[in-house]
């Protein structure tokens, strides 16, 4: 009986785990801005004022990281082929040097484990997953959002 029980608690956190991540994301980025918020509350700015400046300053922040990381990806992507040419000559050396070794290994060979391929294949992956974080952002921000007027008084026992 313990035993299915933990298997069916293994499994929804397993199924939850996106949901849990979005959740500690919100809670993070709103442990994060909670202090601004109260501090620009005792300065007599209005709740809703003090949350859409931290909000706006969040956003700034998380669009600044979002151009940047896809700028390196663009980037990066532009210099593939180069770097697949210095994968390739680096390659040739290493089957140069295990020959000296007296170790024969075929190019092709060499070339399955060091596949330029699944670089591509990885490239693609960072992409599409940037493209989900951004459609989560949204629900991750609301929250945020949500936990910055929560009722004054518990936010106050931070003070």
């Amino acid at each position: 009986m313990i035993a299915a029980a933990l298997v069916i608690i293994i499994y929804g956190i397993n199924q939850a785990q996106s949901g849990v991540a979005l959740f500690l994301a919100a809670v993070f980025l709103a442990l994060l801005g909670t202090p601004p918020v109260l501090w620009l509350e005792r300065k007599r700015v209005p709740s809703f004022v003090a949350v859409m400046l931290v909000m706006a300053v969040i956003i700034a922040f998380l669009l600044i990281v979002v151009a940047v990381v896809g700028t390196s990806l663009n980037t990066f992507s532009d210099e593939l082929p180069h770097y697949q040419r210095r994968l390739h000559e680096q390659v040739l050396a290493l089957k140069a040097f295990l020959e000296t070794e007296h170790i024969v290994v075929t190019e092709k060979a060499l070339l399955e484990y060091l596949n330029p391929g699944s670089v591509m294949s990885l490239v693609a992956g960072l992409f599409a997953g940037m493209g989900s974080v951004l459609s989560n952002l949204i629900l991750i921000l609301l929250t945020v959002t949500s936990f910055f007027w929560r009722p004054r008084a518990s936010l106050s026992n931070f003070e």
